[in-house]
């Protein structure tokens, strides 16, 4: 046996006569003190951050960070007891003492201390679920602590008077296995703690025990001659077939025992001298065994022993007080994944002011302005683009709609993604486009009309006629964008009408704000005779061609505004929206007088303007638009003909000179025909919409006049905007909302404010108004809240019922419901190349029978619903629907409407009334209802043990009502029934405190027949 050259390890064997300058696995990495005057009591390595958390037998906690085992925090937890045991948690780090736990953040700041009479003699710890901690000691009882409630929720007592003083946890398995001194370890169940099975280890004493998989190895003491001998060997069991296999020989004394998990099949033990020997638990060859000196000095004694969770780094404390650090090579993780930990900001060196720059003088935080600040017109908000999505994710992720799937490459945390601060620097941008590039303003907002089944509102939104005309539904396979434009405009136009149409007499709001009346006139051209009525629009759509319309103002200048306009120049808002308000043409009509068709000249001419004014602006025609587009190439030459002072040439259209230095009318930059500033620069935009309008009334006509802000009678507060984009599928809208005076801009979830100046600009290659809204200066005062209370009417009686329906004397406080659901599209899945199915498309389910149970077990309701979209499956066996019964023509069954459904319940709902049911919170999901959760009682988690299995209704009706359900096919009716008589019992239970001993009563039952129930 030698020393190696770092005094660190022990080599015996061919390892050492052969390799003499062999360093071993693992290598003395660091050794701190941490108090001579106290020796290291408990060592356990932080699972979440890169620290070392030390105790003492003086009641001192440290922490060490990373491999230099920097000094992190340092706290006393208690004034005399000894650190038993550390246990990491997310939030906490929980210390316990002999008679106290004590839970302090890692910064050192305490965060609760537990002391009970219960605690009397605790030795060891361990959690056994993210919030709760199991305490053992030299005392007959174990504690169950909740650390939210901060509380003990449970006390069990062991058997033949044992005790425990050393608890391990079989990860992913069913035991927690508790160690009595005497040499018994017990094997408990991990979610009711019961005693399963024992296995008397050592006939002497039990000095430590580890557990990984199905493998337990102890070491321990042996009676001999009446006193207590070391084993000199380490004992192996099965612990899922509950035997000894062959016991391990060893060169050292076993004191400490850890598995290191990245190699099952490896031991290290810790002798009390400091030595340490990582061995194999099968075909253990002499001539590779490997002896480490883990103790400072030859005379201090291992006391306690951890192996980080990635396996490569493990801490010996001993007597002497201090911590030793051994590490494999070119490792430097104490977990797979570590989150940064927080240390204290430095102190700010001091500043020489004189002889600095002013970046280097530290900033003083306050509420007062400073000098240096930016004025807020020079300065503007940008937001951080999101870092860019790993390529490796990009490469296998499978695309669902506008969703897309990849497995995670184990490259980062989940749900997690790292910003480097230092890549992102602020830029300054004026315009949509340049916020564009910085942001993700190309989101496709009409993705989730085209899929199918996301809610009820999208099934009823499918059956409006209304709705299809108008091309408001698009199917999954339809990628052209570009008609965004004229969707939104005829959504507009859709959820107007439509909301004015369902709330009937409580429209009137709408009415108020959106209806104009009008004056409609139709003149016959021969005979003379004249028709008029009356209507009322809510919108108005702004029409650009001047075929067969006669402008109103006679002037002169009127008229060549009105000749312009038609030839696509200098073509201004007004304009458009006077003869919009105003339209007249002539069209072949028929004449009652003339019994013929004869020239009509129709006319409509507004009487009441509405407190706000909605325009479509119908720029998805082509020929609209491109007369709208000429109109603003047309203005943009006239003012760049002004802003550059060029002369017109002389000979105008008929130049044929390329390199004419004259301005024409139809080209730009000396004769380059067809390019205009929206070609050269596409960040370049044309002020065209008016912020103030006065419109004025007049006896047959309108008059539309551009005004300033003290005299305007309108203004503009909103603007709806199509950004186009050569890639279709890129297109998309965002609106622009003046709020309190500031205009803001709305693009899906961004939200910021812009100027003025970018509210009402256009830009025919990119930025094309869709919807205007002005509004009157003196709004009327705000509509009456819509009061859209359910009445009790709806529960009005059907021939088909064979039920009571609900009285005004009768007052609900409890039902029970059960619902069963039909499958309109059945889930599509995808086999992987890593061999795991992956879900293309859910199933899709429609609720198909609603049933509700009054408190005293009689039905208040059982409406099946019919549907008019074609069922794929009826789930007969599940659900008990048949064909034919949603079929309101042929079905013997009550059958309803979707909309009386929902009627009834949100009736109950609004009234308080608490439902009762099994696996409830499904049924209202999926019937698409949020309810208060606490009107909400489900009997699955009433009879729910922590970490158990959910138990069936059918199950449970057999085990405690003795009712034999769902033999054949479920029946809501009788499912209901059954969660009302559950409820009860649990509340009979819990009443006289038999709950908790029959729930473990009907656990163990269900077990031992495999959750079936018995004929």
């Amino acid at each position: 046996m030698y020393y190696d050259e770092n005094d660190a390890n022990i080599l015996i064997g061919e390892a050492a006569v052969e390799g003499g300058d062999y360093h071993g696995e693992f290598q003395k990495v660091n050794s701190v003190v941490m108090d001579e005057r106290c020796g290291v009591s408990a060592v356990a390595f932080d699972l979440h951050e890169e620290l070392v958390w030390v105790g003492n037998q003086g009641g001192h906690v440290t922490s060490f960070y990373g491999q230099t085992m920097e000094k992190y925090t340092s706290f006393k937890v208690h004034p005399t007891e000894e650190i038993r045991a550390i246990v990491p948690f997310d939030e906490v780090m929980l210390f316990l003492s002999q008679t106290q736990l004590r839970g302090q953040i890692r910064r050192g700041l305490p965060s609760f201390n537990h002391v009970s009479e219960n605690m009397q003699a605790m030795q060891c710890m361990i959690s056994t679920d993210p919030a709760r901690v199991l305490m053992g000691g030299h005392q007959n009882q174990m504690i169950e602590y909740d650390l939210p409630t901060q509380r003990e929720i449970r006390l069990m007592h062991l058997p033949n008077e044992s005790t425990c003083a050393i608890l391990r946890a079989q990860h992913q398995n069913r035991y927690i296995l508790a160690g009595d001194p005497s040499g018994h370890i017990c094997l408990m169940d991990n979610r009711t703690l019961k005693v399963e099975h024992g296995i008397d280890a050592h006939n002497g004493s039990l000095s430590d025990f580890d557990v990984h998989g199905n493998l337990m190895v102890t070491c321990g003491f042996s009676a001999r001659q009446g006193n207590l001998s070391v084993d000199r060997f380490i004992k192996v069991y099965d612990i899922r077939a509950l035997r000894a296999m062959a016991p391990i020989q060893l060169s050292i004394d076993p004191l400490l025992l850890r598995f290191l998990p990245s190699f099952s099949s490896r031991i290290a033990a810790v002798s009390s001298n400091g030595q340490m020997e990582i061995l194999e638990t099968q075909a253990v060859s002499q001539a590779n065994i490997c002896i480490y000196q883990v103790a400072s000095s030859p005379s201090a004694q291992s006391t306690s022993f951890d192996v980080s969770s990635s396996c490569h780094h493990m801490s010996f404390g001993d007597s002497s007080g201090y911590v030793t650090l051994f590490s494999a090579p070119n490792t430097s993780m104490f977990n797979v994944y570590s989150r940064e930990t927080e240390f204290p900001d430095p102190p700010p060196e001091p500043v020489n002011i004189e002889n600095s720059f002013l970046a280097q003088i530290p900033l003083y935080y306050g509420t007062t302005e400073l000098l240096s600040d930016w004025p807020p017109e020079l300065t503007e908000r940008i937001y951080r683009k999101t870092p860019p999505i790993n390529q490796t994710i990009l490469n296998s992720m499978k695309m669902v709609g506008t969703i897309g799937y990849a497995p995670n490459p184990g490259l980062f945390r989940r749900n997690q993604v790292t910003y480097k601060m230092n890549e992102y620097k602020q830029t300054w941008r004026t315009n949509i486009v340049g916020w564009m590039e910085t942001s993700s303003i190309r989101i496709n907002m009409t993705s989730s009309i085209g899929v199918s089944g996301v809610g009820n509102f999208l099934r009823v939104f499918r059956m409006v006629p209304e709705a299809s005309a108008l091309g408001l539904i698009l199917n999954d396979n339809m990628k052209n964008k570009g008609c965004l434009l004229r969707i939104i405009q005829n959504w507009n136009r859709f959820i107007l009408h439509h909301i004015e149409g369902e709330l009937g007499k409580q429209g009137d709001p709408i009415s108020k704000l959106f209806a104009m009346k009008q004056e409609n006139m139709n003149r016959c051209t021969k005979c003379g005779r004249e028709e008029k009525k009356q209507s009322t629009v809510l919108l108005s759509n702004l029409l650009y061609s001047s075929d067969g319309i006669k402008m109103q103002a006679k002037s002169k200048s009127s008229v060549q505004s009105s000749a312009e306009s038609s030839n696509g120049k200098r073509l201004k808002f007004i304009e458009l929206l006077q003869r919009s308000l105003c339209p007249e043409q002539t069209t072949p009509a028929w004449c009652e007088r003339c019994e013929k068709y004869q020239p009509t000249f129709q006319c409509r001419v507004p009487t009441a303007l509405p407190p706000i004014l909605s325009l479509n602006t119908c720029l998805d025609n082509t020929h609209d638009f491109q007369q709208w587009k000429s109109g603003l190439e047309a203005s943009l030459k006239s003012e760049t003909v002004m802003s550059t002072g060029l002369k017109p040439c002389r000979y105008g259209r008929a130049c044929n000179r390329a390199d004419c230095k004259f301005w024409h009318e139809d080209s730009e930059n000396n004769g380059a025909a067809g390019v205009t500033e929206f070609d050269q620069n596409p960040d370049f935009q044309v002020s065209w919409l008016p912020t103030d309008l006065q419109i004025v009334l007049e006896e047959s006509s309108v008059r539309v006049i551009e005004a300033t802000t003290e005299n305007s009678d309108y203004e503009l507060f909103a603007v709806v905007v199509f950004v186009k984009d050569e890639n279709e599928e890129k297109c998309n809208v965002a609106s622009i909302v003046k709020i309190n005076g500031e205009w803001n801009l709305f693009n899906d979830f961004m939200v910021r404010q812009i100027k003025t100046i970018e509210a009402i600009s256009c830009n025919p290659k990119w930025k094309i108004p869709a919807i205007v809204y002005y509004r009157k200066k003196q709004l009327p005062p705000p509509p009456t809240p819509i009061k859209n209370k359910i009445p009790m009417e709806v529960f009005k009686h059907n021939a088909k019922q064979k039920y009571k329906t609900l009285t005004r004397d009768e007052h609900l406080q409890l039902v029970a419901l059960d619902a069963e659901f039909v499958t309109l599209g059945q889930e599509e899945t995808e086999l992987r190349s890593d061999g795991k199915l992956a879900t293309i498309k859910p199933q899709q389910l429609s609720v198909a029978r609603v049933t509700v149970i009054r408190e005293n077990g009689s039905p208040l309701m059982d409406d099946y619903v019919s549907t008019q979209e074609v069922i794929v499956d009826y789930l007969t066996k599940f659900s008990g629907i048949q064909p034919g019964d949603l079929d309101a023509n042929y079905s013997s069954k009550n059958v309803t409407s979707l909309k009386i459904v929902y009627s009834k319940l949100c009736y109950m709902i609004e009234q308080g009334v608490k439902f009762v049911g099994h696996g409830i919170n499904n049924d209202f999901r999926v019937i698409n209802l949020v309810v208060p959760a606490d009107q909400i009682i489900d009997t699955v988690t009433l009879f729910h043990f922590p970490n158990q299995r959910m138990v069936s209704l059918r199950f449970l009706a057999w085990h405690y009502l003795g009712m034999n359900i769902q033999t054949e096919v479920h029946d809501s009716l009788e499912d209901a029934r059954a969660a009302l008589y559950l409820y009860r019992k649990y509340e009979e239970l819990k009443k006289k405190g038999k709950l908790e001993k029959s729930l473990e009563e009907m656990y163990e039952k269900g077990k031992k027949l495999n959750w079936k129930v018995q004929a």
